[in-house]
């Protein structure tokens, strides 16, 4: 019987096998005979203290060992993880086993969650029941994908003639996100291990869009971070973070120096294998684990014999010569929208100002609120709608960037700001004194924009952006087409209407947070269940109001440097005053730093799908938006006379289209 959450998209360009697991009964059968056989270190001084500052207490072990041979039931467990459904694929030379919830809703996010050492697929199947036990196949929003990272459990082995490192797990888990239909954007996930996994599809990956990580350790404390600014919280993480490095860390040496060694040592003995990594559940957690719990992960490793083939991702750290630390910082800085969950018990808790280590295990509630907060995801939709790669291409991979803007320098990308509301055009500038006839319906004068019958020549002479001064011009230079609609905006009803819808959302949100904070909630998704159907109220709210006034003009932005922007404005200029593109367009000025400069190219109307299509192929056919490289965005002017900016208050998405979803017909 086909479990729910099992159809693959239809976008998949690979045919993966469903799995379950079943181990065979001679290896149950093995494992108790190796029990029975396995003997226990006498008592000692050190494995007699309780409080386990040692290492594992006999007694503990003893314990475990008996309810392993007698109580302990595999087949339970068995029967338990193939609830979910489970999935194996080839890539490249990797039988890469997964676990996943497929979403029927066309516009799910897909999300790849990446475990790490001593964890497995096993840690997340409690964050998957919760996202199963609320959503349905059509209304999950999202796509989760729990691939066994490989070497681990049943995903086959690295190679045996050649290393085998992160980079390898990375580019085989994105091939498999893209070969299940999600080439066009992904979310990453992960801790421990499994967040420098996430970290590196973030930072070599396009299809990775963002990154959420519960694990993200800093070697050194930034500069100018002081201890006074930190909360005692935060002071006690550190401290927790200081104890480890001096008492629990010499597993990793052994990993990373002497895998072979160590891997002999725990694949012969299961209970050698329970010690080592049954101290790690015990002393990396926020609160204990049930024994059953441990039993599960521990017999997983041992029947799948996971524990040699898993740890080499660690004799990275004792790479000879050691990495320098200022390179290796450049080189992982994630410039995507980038997550964090604060664990206190984490391993390395980082300090918001500069849980336990198994988030996925430990704390699936706290984690699933995280990956599902509205709030958080409105802004990292927000982030990677504005994201732009160049910075990184321009300055780690400069003979690779193929975009028109290569070969210059990174810059602060920061916008203009949008001209306050007014009774005038979208593109107008208040001040403007009419000396020649320019554009009907007016957009600005000769001071700053093109009169009527003005050669575009004499005009891109006489007002070159890129050196035209913002408290000469005023902040904007525009052209019109010649046979422009007529504006028939009623500005002051959209603000003044707006403004109260605005107000009347944030009085609404402010009694759901303080019912919110009444009902002592330990997370946020009873209020982002409430607040969901507000925010969708409040956009069909400004949207309609926006048709009733008639501001339902919109524009394409682009930002360019400065040293490009005359190049781009001469052709939106020639191709507008021709009727080739929308009824206006308009150019940031010289406001004397050298920050990015905003083009905005208008349509009359940003449901008018078609239109906004037309010119935005426009653009592609004139060279100045690449298919296939990054996007720019297009912006109703309602919320630019609404000031409704990034990181709003109201969770609302700024930006209507992206040009790789119109291009691809996706809109």
């Amino acid at each position: 019987m086909t479990l729910p959450f099992s159809k693959l998209p239809s976008a998949a360009t690979i045919s993966p096998k469903p799995f379950q697991v079943s181990i065979p009964q001679e290896q149950l059968d093995d494992l108790q005979t190796l029990l029975k056989l396995s003997r226990i270190a006498p008592p000692t001084y050190e494995n007699s203290q309780p409080d386990r500052r040692f290492g594992i207490t006999s007694e503990w072990l003893t314990a475990m060992r008996e309810q392993w041979k007698s109580s302990f039931d595999w087949r339970a467990c068995e029967e338990r993880i193939n609830r979910f459904p489970q999935f194996t694929t080839q890539i490249e030379d990797i039988n890469v086993h997964f676990a996943a919830l497929f979403s029927e809703k066309p516009d799910a996010v897909p999300i790849v969650l990446i475990h790490g050492w001593p964890g497995s697929y096993l840690e997340f199947l409690p964050v998957l029941e919760l996202f199963r036990d609320e959503f349905n196949p059509s209304t999950l929003p999202y796509h989760l994908i729990v691939p066994s990272l490989p070497g681990y459990v049943f995903s086959s082995g690295p190679p045996l003639d050649r290393n085998f490192t992160n980079d390898d797990s990375a580019r085989i888990l994105d091939q498999l996100m893209k070969g299940l239909g999600f080439s066009g954007g992904y979310v990453s996930q992960g801790g421990d291990i499994g967040s420098r996994v996430s970290r590196i599809l973030a930072v070599d990956y396009e299809s990775c869009k963002a990154a959420h990580l519960n694990f993200c350790p800093l070697s050194v404390r930034p500069e100018g971070a002081l201890d006074e600014n930190l909360t005692s919280q935060e002071k006690k993480g550190l401290e927790l973070k200081n104890t480890f490095l001096e008492t629990g860390a010499a597993y990793s040496a052994e990993h990373g120096t002497r895998p072979a060694t160590i891997g002999h040592v725990l694949s012969s003995s299961p209970i050698a294998l329970l010690t080592w990594i049954g101290e790690k559940y015990l002393e990396w957690v926020d609160e204990p684990l049930p024994s059953e719990t441990i039993l599960e992960l521990v017999s997983l490793y041992w029947f799948t014999e996971t524990f040699a083939r898993c740890i080499y991702p660690y004799r990275e750290r004792y790479a000879h010569p050691p990495p320098d630390p200022a390179s290796m910082a450049n080189r992982w800085y994630i410039k995507k929208p980038l997550g964090f969950s604060y664990f206190p018990v984490e391993l390395f808790p980082v300090p918001k100002s500069w849980g336990g280590h198994f988030a996925a295990l430990e704390k699936p509630k706290e984690l699933k609120a995280d990956l599902s907060d509205e709030d958080e995801v409105s802004r990292l939709e927000e982030l990677s709608a504005t994201y732009d790669p160049e910075p990184y291409w321009s300055t780690i991979h400069p003979n690779l960037l193929s975009t028109l803007q290569h070969n210059i320098k990174a810059s602060a990308r920061a916008s203009p700001k949008e001209p306050e509301p007014t009774k005038r055009d979208p593109m107008s500038f208040p001040e403007a004194r009419t000396t020649l006839q320019t554009e009907r319906p007016s957009c600005g004068s000769e001071r700053n924009g093109r009169s009527l019958n003005e050669p575009v020549l004499d005009f891109m002479t006489r007002l070159p952006p890129s050196t035209t001064k913002a408290d000469v011009a005023g902040p904007w230079i525009f052209v019109r087409s010649p046979d422009g609609p007529p504006q028939n905006e009623d500005l002051p009803s959209l603000v003044s209407k707006g403004t109260a819808l605005l107000h009347e959302y944030e009085d609404r949100k402010a009694q759901l947070e303080a019912w919110h904070h009444k009902s002592g909630a330990k997370t946020r998704a009873p209020l982002t269940r409430a607040l969901n159907p507000l925010r969708q109220g409040l956009e069909k709210e400004i949207s309609a109001l926006a048709r009733e006034t008639d501001v339902v003009s919109g524009k394409w932005m682009l930002f360019l440097t400065p040293h490009r922007v005359d190049e781009y404005w001469e052709a939106v200029a020639v191709a507008t005053v021709q009727g080739e593109l929308g009824f206006g367009a308009k150019v940031a000025t010289d406001d004397g730093s050298n920050n990015t400069r905003l083009l905005a190219v208008y349509t009359r109307d940003y449901e008018d799908k078609e239109d906004v299509k037309r010119v935005l192929e426009k653009l592609v056919e004139l060279g100045l938006v690449k298919e296939g490289e990054r996007s720019i965005y297009y912006k109703c002017d309602a919320y630019t006379y609404l000031q409704i900016m990034g990181n709003n208050p109201y969770g609302l998405k700024p930006s209507l289209y992206a040009s790789k979803d119109v291009l691809a017909g996706k809109i």
